[in-house]
């Protein structure tokens, strides 16, 4: 049982002393999936609150034995694309939805490889190694197979190989 499961199983017995410990593991996911959309800091801030007040709301149905760090971010992402469709004013298409932005305190000089990959692609693969999440819960957030997703990241990894392949020559 993992650290977020006997936070969970606290949570539905009422004791909530440890919300806060708990929020901070799972906070930085949370604001990553959100930002790859939504780029104004008061929206982001607007649906982490919305995040965590559904997560506690629901916590009942939360099965402690499953990712809890998956069930967020599905929360997280779901929650920002309604965002975006909410905004009619707002035009916007796919790239700009899973146009990936990482905000890091230190400089990834490997990031922008990502941006040669299809947003499906760019999507698992952010999954995989940025959210460090395993294939089976990035199927269920992607709404895919999982021998889908599997195949999709193993066409990334070559590619991104070749790519860093080229660039270094």
């Amino acid at each position: 049982m993992d650290r977020l499961s006997i936070f969970v199983k606290a949570f539905k017995s009422g004791d909530f002393k440890k919300f806060e410990l708990f929020y901070d593991l799972v906070s930085p996911a949370i604001f990553f999936t959100i930002k790859k959309y939504i780029k104004d800091s008061m929206n982001i801030e607007d649906i982490m609150q919305e995040v965590m007040l559904k997560f506690i709301n629901n916590i009942h149905n939360v099965d402690p034995k499953k990712n809890i760090k998956s069930y967020l971010t599905t929360i997280a992402r779901n929650k920002s694309i309604d965002l975006l469709r909410s905004k009619k004013n707002l035009e916007y298409d796919d790239n700009h939805i899973y146009q990936l932005e990482i905000d890091y305190d230190y400089e990834n000089k490997y990031i922008w490889l990502l941006d040669t990959l299809d947003k499906k692609k760019r999507e698992i693969v952010y999954l995989r190694v940025i959210e460090e999440l395993k294939f089976k819960d990035i199927a269920v957030i992607v709404e895919e197979p999982l021998n889908t997703v599997l195949w999709r990241y193993r066409e990334a990894m070559k590619k991104l190989k070749k790519e860093l392949r080229n660039n270094e020559t």
